[in-house]
């Protein structure tokens, strides 16, 4: 008996974070093992996507095609309609970083914006803006490949909305995967009518249905998935990643600093400096620094000899590809595992470090710097995302290094258990299935 023909589905990926929920997480082999895969991506050259395919034990397959730019118009149309939609719905983190602009820009934003004191004007122009993106023409695709479905890991980007749209016209089904906690109150709108939305949480599904009700006369299906990369820290074992440890002494305490990117906090290697002075005082401290991929790996080479600091380099899979090497998350878990305490700055490695109970410190200040607000470090804790995570209390800001080295003496000395997992069900769901599992649920029902 011929075996039935499995159904062909184009997935795009655009963004390292979404090749981390797809790929990195296991949800790839799922995939592959049901469908007929096609990677459509711009960040994973031919050599990465053998060496996935030989990672993995499966068989995806490479479309030629290309993902183009955005023509001009299509950029200015694009930014109108994120400006209206942040002044339309009062986002924050929008609100935030305009006070980073020129005062020119800062004035045109408050002309633009005055047209949302009318909101039925304001949603007509929503509205009208995104048909117009939606509808504008992009090159043909796929003439000889005939798709089942298009899975979009990145849907704020407007590349894979282009391709998304132009599938549509061939009645093509689409899914998107939202990336993060923070893409639906900073990257602007989703200019594609999917038909299933899978997000992390029930504050995302709240956050997507009041924004595209407003914005979308057609209603995709909205499935809370919980976040496949984060299954890893349910796992008993984690892999090899021992390399962390070599050398540490079995009697030192590990502390973790996860930077962020360089756009958002220039300044970190004073921090890092910082801990450095902490650790030579305390004689029995051992600094793990992971950077961050948009960081200047450069900015901690001054650091790198120091025999109580230990750097993992953000590292890509090949070099022609800037998606991080395949035991990436192994390394980030393992590296949780073993620290004693988490430093971070304000990314989501607040969120990992709480869910495996450790002890967690956000900088707060600027380094050697003093900032003013609008530019300080401490602006990143007042984006939309971080707000309703502030009030949990799973973590210590500090807003100076007097602060960190009081905090750090704290909580490396004590003996206090750590029961941060519980407070985060409204960020991360407990469920008895892994998210890859309820993801691969989520896609069968997509194509049935």
């Amino acid at each position: 008996m011929d075996t039935p023909e499995k159904k062909r589905i184009l997935l795009l990926i655009t963004n390292a974070y979404a090749a981390t929920n797809v790929i990195h997480s296991g949800l790839i082999r799922e995939l592959a093992a049901a469908y007929e895969i096609y990677l459509l991506s711009d960040i994973i050259d031919e050599e990465a996507r053998m060496m996935i395919n030989k990672n993995f034990s499966i068989h995806i397959h490479r479309c030629n095609l290309q993902i183009c730019k955005e023509p001009a118009l299509l950029k200015i149309a694009r930014r109108m309609e994120k400006l209206l939609f942040m002044n339309h719905f009062h986002i924050e983190t929008q609100q935030i970083k305009n006070l980073e602009l020129p005062w020119l820009r800062q004035f045109l934003i408050k002309i633009v914006a005055c047209l949302t004191w009318f909101p039925t004007l304001s949603v007509f122009l929503l509205h009208s803006l995104r048909r117009l993106i939606i509808q504008l023409p992009s090159a043909n695709l796929a003439e000889h490949i005939h798709f089942d479905g298009v899975i979009s890991t990145s849907p704020l980007d407007n590349r894979e909305n282009r391709i998304v749209n132009n599938l549509k016209t061939k009645q093509v089904r689409s899914l998107a995967i939202i990336i993060s906690w923070d893409n639906l109150t900073s990257k602007g709108v989703i200019n594609a009518d999917h038909d299933y939305v899978l997000v992390w949480n029930n504050i995302m599904a709240k956050e997507y249905k009041q924004y595209y009700s407003v914005l979308s006369h057609q209603r995709a299906k909205v499935e809370i998935t919980g976040i496949p990369r984060f299954d890893i820290y349910n796992e008993t074992e984690i892999g090899n990643a021992e390399c962390l440890s070599a050398d540490i002494p079995d009697n030192h305490r590990i502390i973790l600093f996860a930077t962020s990117g360089i756009k958002h906090f220039p300044d970190q290697a004073d921090i890092l400096n910082h801990l450095i002075k902490y650790a030579e005082k305390a004689k029995n401290v051992t600094i793990i620094l992971r950077t961050h991929p948009g960081d200047d790996a450069t900015k901690y080479q001054q650091f790198q000899n120091h025999p109580l600091l230990k750097i993992n380099y953000f590292e890509s899979i090949t070099a022609g590809s800037s998606i991080p090497r395949l035991d990436d998350l192994q390394r980030l878990a393992y590296a949780l595992r073993l620290c004693a305490v988490c430093v971070q700055v304000a990314s989501t490695i607040r969120l990992e470090a709480a869910l495996c109970n450790k002890p967690v410190i956000s900088i707060a200040y600027d380094g050697n710097s003093r900032m003013p607000d609008h530019l300080s470090v401490k602006r990143l804790y007042s984006y939309s995302h971080q707000l309703a995570l502030n009030k949990l209390g799973i973590d210590q800001p500090v807003y100076s290094k007097a602060e960190l080295f009081q905090h750090l003496d704290s909580l490396l000395t004590g003996k206090q258990m750590i029961y941060n997992r519980d407070k985060l069900r409204d960020f991360i769901p407990q469920t008895k299935l892994p998210a890859s599992q309820i993801t691969m649920n989520c896609i069968h029902q997509w194509l049935t």
